[in-house]
């Protein structure tokens, strides 16, 4: 992954980290900071809540994001949209079938999607090989990954 986010950061890649997860944006950008990898082309489009004076989360920030709704429609509503709006590429990771949607609604000329599977006996791999242009299986080098991005910025 280190490889990955430098090879962006140095090509001038944006990098949107689109999570439907509960646990929300500040656990995302506290792990990227503490992995040294959190940069100004990083940016991270998540559920958000609205913390009390106790530390506690007490709301969440509307729209709540979810695997249903994880599209490029979301995205164009983020603040994050300037930075992708005027790209003709991109280039989707998931680890959820329905990932391979991410970018569905942005006006791009070309979407190159890859499906991580990390444990291949709990999934259908034959959704996955439907779903995503190429499969990254149980922590395989994101190799593939960092030489499309080199390819498409060269």
């Amino acid at each position: 992954m280190r490889e990955l986010f430098e090879c962006c950061k140095s090509n001038d890649v944006p990098v949107i980290i689109f999570s439907a997860s509960g646990i929300g944006y500040e656990p995302i950008k506290l792990y990227l900071e503490r992995e040294n990898i959190m940069s100004d082309n990083v940016h991270i489009v998540s559920n958000r809540f609205v913390w009390g004076e106790n530390g506690f989360a007490i709301s969440r920030v509307e729209p709540v994001i979810h695997s249903m709704n994880k599209s490029g429609e979301s995205i164009i509503k983020s603040d994050s949209y300037e930075l992708i709006k005027d790209k003709k590429r991109v280039i989707v990771i998931g680890d959820n079938v329905h990932d391979a949607k991410m970018a569905d609604g942005l006006s791009v000329d070309e979407v190159i999607t890859y499906g991580m599977v990390n444990d291949p006996s709990q999934i259908n791999l034959g959704k996955y090989a439907e779903a995503f242009d190429k499969i990254i299986i149980d922590g395989e080098s994101l190799e593939l990954v960092v030489n499309e991005i080199k390819h498409i910025t060269t």
